[in-house]
């Protein structure tokens, strides 16, 4: 369906598609297409642990500054419910709150949503903590839900700081900080962290001031802040702001969290050269956007892990390859295909998509799909979708849950999880093109030979849909993986076997 003809339904008939009662699986049959032939047993290895999960995340950014606003207050609640709550919806237990600037008041030119309201809204100096409390509303319904960690980041410094006076970046792309004011700028943010412990009682727990800052499209008057550092100058800023945390005593809570780049392969470049600068005493957490790049993300990895450091996968979104159909499983197959790659190799202790509440006219308009739900940014207009990659991300973050140990599975096309606590094995196993294949995986490890498997699978016409348990015998599961679908297998009481 193209953008132009795509309907607008009111917010109860979107939300009630696909879910039953208040939990989000409904029901659905198996697939009887004939299968393509076994291939060889795919071995499940517990033994070779990759690391335990520490949660799943959202970017609220853009989307919360708009629904945390709606008059409906049922629908904006229902939204988060479905992001947050863990039996009516994800369950997501992590998030990442935008830190916003004050643009130039004579300037307009930002996207719908983009300009989050700033603590100093009009002059250096004066604080107004009214300020962004869409995207703040949002925030504390997320931590009523059992959010636990809350990291922040900032795209750009106010425009009184910059050399364009625009907060979307320098006139050629370059260095926009203006280096007198790089002190007043880690002050500002270190303050902010303050703000929300004494006024609302929230720990920011990590603290990013870059966002792709090796990036050279940041320019003044584009569509959303931003701001390009070299990375000299990016060692500068971030030993800057981790003194200014250390002064005020933060350290020890919030983590200087750097350096968020487009892509691993660049945050390896740029956390190589860090190595050499001070800043290397100040860093807590190394964090990644996974755009762009197919290489190998082994390397950042094992820069991370020698160090001693955790490491966050902060930033990923797919505008899906369908245009405007927000029900295509291209675009859920999309968003795992990059899951997988970054699990197996990346290994991150968080996994976080960027902005999940997306806008229907910004998506319609480029003919592109991004986000998890697709909310109208027009001022009146309170309506919204849940999209097909909504039901793809929960394959994965509704069965692999916080303290599930990701472990060694032997396909690239798969993903395995191990709770130890409950003897939980989960596999979620993603088929990209069309045909039907037939699959065993090699259960062997485990001291189980036989039981139950439970099954959800989402596709072209499932959204995540509950299909009939099966049994696995002999210590091996056979089964029939639908084309062009992601499917999450569950195993109850798998104890580990011991030799």
């Amino acid at each position: 369906m193209t953008a132009s003809s795509q309907p607008h339904p009111s917010r109860r008939s979107v939300v009630t598609t696909g879910l039953v009662g208040a939990g989000l699986l409904t029901l659905g049959v198996p697939g009887h297409a004939s299968a393509g032939a076994a291939t060889a047993p795919i071995r499940v290895s517990p033994q070779r642990r990759l690391r335990t999960m520490e949660g799943w995340g959202t970017a609220l950014s853009w989307g919360a500054n708009i629904i945390g606003g709606w008059a409906d207050v049922d629908a904006r609640t229902e939204i988060v419910d479905l992001l947050f709550d863990p039996r009516r919806g994800l369950g997501l237990n992590s998030t990442r709150y935008n830190i916003g600037a004050t643009e130039n008041p004579s300037h307009d030119h930002m996207r719908l949503g983009s300009t989050i309201p700033s603590f100093w809204p009009e002059r250096p100096g004066e604080w107004d903590d009214t300020q962004d409390a869409r995207q703040r509303w949002v925030l504390e319904e997320a931590i009523a839900r059992g959010v636990d960690r809350v990291s922040s980041f900032v795209s750009s410094p106010h425009y009184w700081w910059t050399r364009s006076g625009c907060t979307a970046g320098a006139a050629d792309g370059g260095d926009n900080l203006l280096p007198e004011h790089l002190d007043d700028y880690a002050a500002y943010l270190v303050d902010v962290v303050t703000l929300f412990r004494r006024r609302w009682d929230i720990t920011i727990d990590s603290l990013t001031p870059l966002n792709e800052p090796a990036a050279s499209w940041w320019k003044a008057m584009g569509r959303q802040e931003g701001c390009g550092y070299s990375r000299p100058y990016q060692a500068e800023v971030l030993t800057a702001v981790g003194r200014a945390l250390a002064d005020a005593g933060l350290d020890g809570d919030t983590l200087l969290s750097m350096p968020e780049e487009w892509a691993p392969s660049w945050t390896l470049d740029t956390v190589d050269d860090y190595d050499a600068d001070d800043v290397a005493a100040y860093l807590g957490l190394v964090s990644t956007h996974s755009y762009g790049d197919d290489a190998p993300r082994d390397d950042l990895r094992r820069w991370a892990h020698e160090r001693g450091l955790p490491i966050e996968m902060a930033e990923y979104g797919t505008p899906g390859d369908a245009g405007y159909e927000p029900q295509h499983v291209t675009n859920a197959l999309n968003l795992a295909r990059r899951l997988n790659q970054d699990l197996r190799q990346l290994q991150p202790d968080t996994w976080t998509i960027w902005n999940a509440v997306e806008s229907i006219e910004e998506n319609s308009v480029a003919d592109t799909c991004w986000g998890l739900i697709h909310a109208s940014y027009t001022a009146g207009t309170e309506q919204f979708y849940v999209a097909k990659q909504y039901y793809g991300f929960a394959n994965y973050v509704r069965f692999i849950r916080p303290g599930f140990t990701l472990v060694d599975i032997g396909d690239p096309d798969a993903v395995a999880a191990y709770d130890e606590r409950t003897r939980r094995l989960v596999i979620v196993y993603v088929s990209y093109d069309d045909a039907d294949r037939t699959v065993t995986f090699d259960l062997s490890a485990f001291a189980s030979p036989a039981g139950m498997v439970k099954r959800a699978r989402t596709s072209a016409t499932e959204n995540l849909a509950r299909l009939r348990p099966e049994r696995y015998h002999h210590h091996a599961y056979t089964t029939t993986i639908k084309g062009s679908s992601i499917t999450s297998f569950e195993f109850p009481g798998m104890p580990l076997r011991h030799s």
